[in-house]
C-alpha cells in the first residue's frame, strides 16, 4: 500500500484538525478581532500574561499544517512541546520577524502617545458616546477596513488562510495598540480551529489570568467531540509518519492505491441531507463562480463597497419587536406567538433583511434568495453527544436556513413573517434529531474516502442553489462579550497619564475580580435577549468590537449583531453605495458623518 508522510519537526506533536472544522467551508477563513477602549493598557502586563497562557494552553502556539499529496484537504496542528515552546516564546522579538518572511509575531504592541484614537477611527468618536446619535432611528458609520487592519494589527501578521500553512505562526496571536486616550487589543484566529465561542473561551482565559485568576485545563490534545458520527472506515489503510524525534505513526495521514480508494468510496454512502443543502458538482460550482464574479464586476464593484457599523438605539428595537409581534400574531395566531418566543435578534435579523432586499428585488425580483443564521451545538446538543468540553474551540456552528423563495416575495413579506421564519427554522432545525442529521452529514463530508467519508476537493456544499442569492446574520450578543472583565489589563491606576512609564506595577496586585456566569455558558434559552446595562467591560472604558474575516467573500451578505450598552446594538455589516441610498432600505436613515457615504 502507498502512503505519504507528515513531517512533524522536532519539538511538535500533530493533533488534527476536527472532522467538522475540514467540512465547512469557514475553514479558508482567517479571523480578526478587534476590541476598542478608552484606557490605555498595561502592555508589559499583557505581554507577560499571553506567554503564561500559552504555557497553560499550548494549543494556541501550535502551527497550521496542510495535507500532502491526495490528503492535502485533511489539516493538523503543530503543537509545541513545553521545551519548544521556550524557545519560541524567546524567539519572539521583533528583530528576529522583521528580518523573515516566515517568522511571525505572536505577541506584538505598538504606542502611539502623541495621536487620539478617534483622529486613527473616527468611529471610535461615536461609539464612545452613542448620545450624540440619534436615539429615535438607526445612524450609519463608515469603517476604513483597510486602514483598520493597518493601524491596529502587526505589519508581519498573517493575512491570508494561506499564509498558516507556511509560516512560523500561532493559532492565537495578539497585537496591542496604546494610544494617548485608547486603546485597541486584537486577536487573530484561523476558522478552522475556532468559531465565535470557541475564540469568546480563549479570551475568557487570557482575561481571567490578566486578573490573576487560576483557568480551567484545555481540552485533550486530539479531542474531537464529533468523532462519535465520523463514518467507519470501509477499507484498511497503511500508515507512515515521519518526524525528526521519531514520532508514533499515525493511520490520519495514509493512503491507499486508486483501485482500493474506488472501492471504498462506493462503499461508503452519503449520510441523509439537511433540508436544503446540496453538494455543489463542477457545474455547478462554474455557476456560482459566475455570479460571484457578476456581482464583484458589474452589480457591486469592491470600490462601491463600504464597511459599516449601524447603530440601532433601543427605542427603535422595541418598535421592531413590537412591529414583529402584531405582524405574527395578525398572520399566525396569539398561540403561535407564544410558542415562538420571538426575541431582538429575530426583529433585527428580518430588519436587516429587509433592508438588504429593497434594491436586490428592483434588480432582479424573480431571482432565488436564501437567508439564515447560526445555531451553536455547545448549546443545543445533536442526539448521542451527552457533552461538550467545556475549553473545546473547535467549531460547532449549524447553518439555520429558511425556504428558499424568490426575491419578489420575500420583499413584500411583513417584518414579522421574515422574523416568523428565521424563529420557526430555528426551532425545527436545532432540535437533538437534526443536530444529530447534520453533524453525521457534515461529519461524512469531512473524512477522506479511504477512511468511509466522502471528503473531496470539490464538494463545496451550500444552503441555497449556485444562481441564488443569500443573506447571513449572525448573532454574537449571547457571547456576553460587553460583559467581559478587562480590569485586569489596566494599569493599577485607573487615571492612566500618556506620559505614564508602562513600568508600573503589574495590575495583578490588585484584588481578583469576582467573574460571573455569562450568557453563553449559561444553558441556551430559546428567544432570549442580552442587552447589557452597565457591565465590567463597560467600566473598563470597552466601547467597540469589530470583527473581520479575511476571505474572499468576506463581509458581503454577511452580517453580525454585535451587541452594545443599555439596550442598543451594533449591527457590522458591508454595503454599496446604491444600496446606501436606497428610498426604501438604508437610505431611510441617517449617517454618523456627511463624508461617510460622499
Amino acid at each position: 500500500m502507498k502512503a505519504i508522510s507528515e513531517h512533524i519537526p522536532k519539538g511538535f506533536v500533530s493533533a488534527p484538525c476536527g472532522v467538522l472544522d475540514m467540512a465547512g467551508n469557514e475553514k479558508a477563513a482567517i479571523v480578526t478581532k478587534i476590541v476598542l477602549f478608552t484606557a490605555r493598557f498595561d502592555i508589559s502586563h499583557m505581554h507577560t500574561t499571553y506567554y503564561q497562557l500559552l504555557r497553560a494552553w499550548p494549543f494556541l502556539a501550535g502551527r497550521l499544517r496542510k495535507g500532502t499529496g491526495e490528503l492535502r484537504e485533511l489539516w493538523s496542528v503543530h503543537i509545541p512541546t513545553a521545551e519548544k515552546l521556550e524557545d519560541l516564546i524567546r524567539a519572539d522579538i521583533p528583530a528576529n520577524y522583521v528580518s523573515s518572511k516566515v517568522a511571525t509575531p505572536m505577541f506584538s504592541s505598538t504606542d502611539r502617545p502623541n495621536e487620539s484614537i478617534t483622529d486613527i477611527i473616527p468611529f471610535a468618536r461615536f461609539a464612545q458616546d452613542p448620545t450624540k446619535l440619534s436615539q429615535e432611528d438607526p445612524t450609519i458609520a463608515t469603517i476604513d477596513r483597510l486602514a483598520l487592519l493597518e493601524d491596529f494589527t502587526s505589519p508581519y501578521g498573517l493575512k491570508t488562510n494561506e499564509e498558516y500553512f507556511v509560516r512560523e505562526a500561532a493559532l492565537f496571536t495578539v497585537h496591542v495598540t496604546n494610544f494617548a486616550d485608547g486603546a485597541g487589543f486584537t486577536f487573530t484566529v484561523p476558522h478552522a480551529s475556532f468559531d465565535g465561542a470557541g475564540a469568546k473561551v480563549v479570551l475568557d482565559a487570557y482575561l481571567g489570568l490578566l486578573r490573576g485568576e487560576a483557568i480551567e485545563s484545555m481540552a485533550p490534545i486530539g479531542y474531537d467531540p464529533f468523532m462519535r458520527f465520523a463514518p467507519k472506515p470501509t477499507s484498511p489503510a497503511a500508515t507512515s509518519v515521519k518526524s525528526d524525534a521519531g514520532a508514533k505513526r499515525s493511520s490520519r495521514l495514509s493512503i491507499i492505491t486508486k483501485r482500493d480508494k474506488r472501492a471504498a468510496s462506493s462503499a461508503s454512502s452519503e449520510p441523509p441531507q439537511p433540508a436544503q443543502w446540496r453538494i455543489l458538482s463542477i457545474l455547478s460550482l462554474l455557476v456560482l463562480c459566475y455570479y460571484i464574479g457578476k456581482d464583484y464586476i458589474f452589480d457591486r464593484p469592491e470600490r462601491k463597497m463600504k464597511r459599516v457599523m449601524i447603530f440601532v438605539p433601543p427605542k427603535f428595537i422595541e418598535s421592531l419587536k413590537q412591529q414583529v409581534q402584531r405582524d405574527v400574531k395578525a398572520e399566525h395566531g396569539a398561540e403561535r406567538l407564544e410558542e415562538l418566543r420571538l426575541s431582538r435578534a429575530n426583529a433585527l435579523h428580518a430588519w436587516v433583511l429587509q433592508n438588504e432586499l429593497a434594491r436586490r428585488v428592483d434588480v432582479k425580483p424573480d431571482r432565488m434568495t436564501a437567508h439564515g443564521t447560526l445555531a451553536n451545538m455547545r448549546f443545543r446538543l445533536p442526539a448521542g453527544l451527552p457533552a461538550i468540553h467545556p475549553t473545546y474551540t473547535g467549531n460547532c456552528l449549524v447553518p439555520i436556513v429558511t425556504p428558499l423563495t424568490t426575491t419578489r416575495k420575500l420583499a413584500s413579506s411583513s417584518l414579522g413573517a421574515l422574523a416568523y421564519d428565521v424563529r420557526s427554522s430555528l426551532l425545527e432545525q436545532s432540535t437533538p434529531e437534526e443536530m444529530e442529521r447534520y453533524v453525521r452529514w457534515q461529519t461524512w463530508r469531512g473524512t477522506p474516502a479511504a477512511q468511509g467519508g466522502g471528503l473531496q476537493k470539490t464538494g463545496m456544499a451550500v444552503f441555497f442553489p449556485p444562481n441564488a442569492r443569500f443573506t447571513l446574520v449572525t448573532d454574537w450578543t449571547k457571547f456576553g462579550l460587553w460583559d467581559l472583565d478587562w480590569s485586569g489589563a489596566l494599569p493599577t491606576h485607573s487615571s492612566f497619564s500618556p506620559g505614564k512609564s508602562l513600568d508600573s506595577p503589574s495590575s495583578t496586585e490588585l484584588p481578583p475580580t469576582p467573574t460571573t456566569l455569562v450568557e453563553d455558558q449559561r444553558p441556551a434559552k430559546e428567544g432570549s435577549d442580552s442587552s447589557s446595562t452597565i457591565t465590567a467591560a463597560d467600566k473598563c472604558g470597552m466601547i467597540a468590537i469589530i470583527g473581520d474575516a479575511h476571505v474572499p467573500l468576506h463581509h458581503r451578505s454577511s452580517w453580525i449583531l454585535v451587541g452594545g450598552r443599555n439596550g442598543a446594538c451594533w449591527i457590522l455589516g458591508t454595503i454599496s453605495e446604491e444600496e446606501r441610498r436606497h428610498p426604501r432600505g438604508w437610505g431611510r436613515y441617517g449617517s454618523a458623518s456627511p463624508t461617510d457615504f460622499p
